[in-house]
C-alpha cells in the first residue's frame, strides 16, 4: 500500500479492481476489508487454491449467551475469549427460521427451516413436499402451526419454530466475518437500529457498530440476555466502498448456499463444501 504520512491515508485496490482511499488505521484494523499484499500472501499460503471454496459454513458463529453470562464468547486462536461488546461492521444479514421436533438444536439438520423467514424449504417437515405439508396448506411460515405462540414443545407461550437474524459482522483483525445469531427476543431491537439508520440515510454497512448484552425478563420471570446495538461512527466514503464490495461477496455466498440446497447435499456440519447444515441454525 502507498501511504501518505501527511493525511494518514492509504490507497487500496478494491475487490473489483478499482482504487479507493482509506485511513491507515482502518486498513490496519480491518485487513479483510482492505487487504495489503502481505495479507493476500498470507491467505494464499494458509488456504492455497482451496481458498475460493471457503464458505459460510467455515465462519465462526457467536450466539447470545445464557443469562448466567454477561459477555460474548468468541473463539480466537483456539481459545475462548470473553468480550463485553462486539465491535465491527455488518457486511450482510439474513432472516431465517429453524425448527427441531425435540425443541433444541442438537447438531443435526433442522426438521424444518426457512432461508427467507417466509417459506419453509420444500423438503422441510412442514414444507410443500414435507411429511406434514397438509398441516400447513398455505405453505407459508406465518401460517405454519409451528410458528404459532404456544407451540413450543418445551411448554410455555413460545413457538416451536425459532425466528432469527444472522448478522455477518467483520471484527477487527479477522479475515472472515463472524455470524452473530440474533434470537427472536432481540429482533425488535435490531429492527429498531436499522430504522434509525434509515432515518439517518445510512445503510447498515456504512457504520461501525457495537453489540452488547443487557439482562431482561420474560413474562414468566425468566432472565435472558437481550442484544443492544449502538453506532460507533459513520464510515468514510472509501471505507464504504470497501465494505459494500466485501458484503456483496458474502451475500453471494449465502445465496449460493441456498441455491445448492438439495436433499442429497445433507451431511455432517462443518467442512469446506457449503450445505444447509453449515448455514447457522
Amino acid at each position: 500500500m502507498a501511504t501518505s504520512k501527511a493525511s494518514d491515508t492509504t490507497e487500496i485496490v478494491l475487490r473489483d479492481g478499482s482504487n479507493s482511499v482509506v485511513t491507515v488505521e482502518f486498513a490496519d484494523t480491518y485487513p479483510a476489508l482492505a487487504p495489503d499484499e502481505e495479507t493476500l500472501e498470507l491467505l494464499q499460503e494458509n488456504l492455497g487454491d482451496d481458498g475460493e471454496n471457503i464458505g459460510i459454513g467455515n465462519f465462526k458463529r457467536v450466539k447470545v449467551p445464557s443469562s448466567e453470562l454477561n459477555a460474548w464468547m468468541i473463539e480466537r486462536a483456539g481459545e475462548s475469549v470473553a468480550q463485553k461488546e462486539l465491535t465491527g461492521i455488518i457486511v450482510a444479514w439474513k432472516a431465517r427460521r429453524s425448527m427441531w421436533l425435540n425443541g433444541e438444536p442438537d447438531g443435526s439438520q433442522p426438521d424444518c427451516h426457512s432461508f427467507d423467514n417466509k417459506r419453509p424449504v420444500s423438503i422441510g417437515l412442514y414444507g410443500p413436499q414435507g411429511e406434514r405439508a397438509a398441516q400447513n396448506p398455505q405453505g407459508m411460515c406465518r401460517t405454519c402451526p409451528m410458528a404459532q405462540f404456544g407451540s413450543d414443545p418445551k411448554g410455555g407461550r413460545g413457538t416451536a419454530c425459532k425466528e432469527q437474524r444472522l448478522l455477518f459482522l467483520v471484527i477487527p483483525d479477522a479475515m472472515f466475518p463472524l455470524v452473530v445469531h440474533i434470537p427472536r427476543t432481540s429482533i425488535k431491537g435490531v429492527q429498531g437500529f436499522m430504522l434509525d439508520l434509515l432515518d439517518a440515510r445510512k445503510k447498515y454497512h456504512q457504520v461501525e457498530v457495537g453489540l452488547s448484552l443487557k439482562k431482561d425478563k420474560n413474562k414468566a420471570g425468566q432472565e435472558y440476555n437481550q442484544v443492544q446495538m449502538r453506532k460507533i461512527r459513520d464510515l468514510e466514503p472509501g471505507e464504504c466502498d470497501a465494505t459494500k464490495l466485501y458484503g456483496d461477496q458474502i451475500k453471494a455466498l449465502v445465496e449460493q448456499a441456498m441455491t445448492d440446497f438439495s436433499e442429497s447435499a445433507v451431511s455432517d456440519e462443518g467442512g469446506i463444501s457449503v450445505t444447509p447444515e453449515e448455514m447457522p441454525a
